[in-house]
């Protein structure tokens, strides 16, 4: 990673971060990949302040940001999801939901139709906690 050249908020970093996280997970790597997603959601968040002085609140910079803090939040669901914790998996949907409604993403957008279909089938009791 070039982290020195391209600095921690270019997006190649973020997605190189993101990927090292989903290799911890694959490799249930639980505690890394947890850390490896916060990292990036606050790079993210940064990014999103940053944007949102420059638009003052409703550029499509900032909506793009919003929607990728999102699925840095629905990653962490998955991620908790895992692990076997229930109530951090139903806390960080909503967060995702809540990124995803500020995102105005449109309905039939995948990411947002995975989380509604994740916070479905908790709701259905068909995820449960696996400790």
């Amino acid at each position: 990673m070039k982290l020195p050249e391209l600095g921690e908020n270019h997006p190649s970093v973020i997605c190189s971060r993101m990927s090292i996280a989903a290799a911890h997970r694959k490799m249930q790597n639980f505690d890394d990949a947890l850390s490896a997603y916060l990292e990036v959601l606050s790079v993210q968040r940064s990014n999103l302040s940053q944007a949102q002085q420059a638009s003052g609140g409703n550029g499509r910079y900032e909506r793009s940001v919003m929607a990728d803090v999102g699925q840095t939040l629905h990653f962490l669901a998955l991620v908790h999801e895992d692990m076997g914790d229930l109530m951090q998996t139903i806390k960080y949907c909503n967060e995702a939901m809540q990124a995803y409604k500020e995102a105005a993403l449109e309905k039939d957008d995948s990411r947002l139709v995975k989380l509604w279909q994740k916070m479905d089938a908790i709701s259905r009791g068909k995820i449960r906690v696996n400790r």
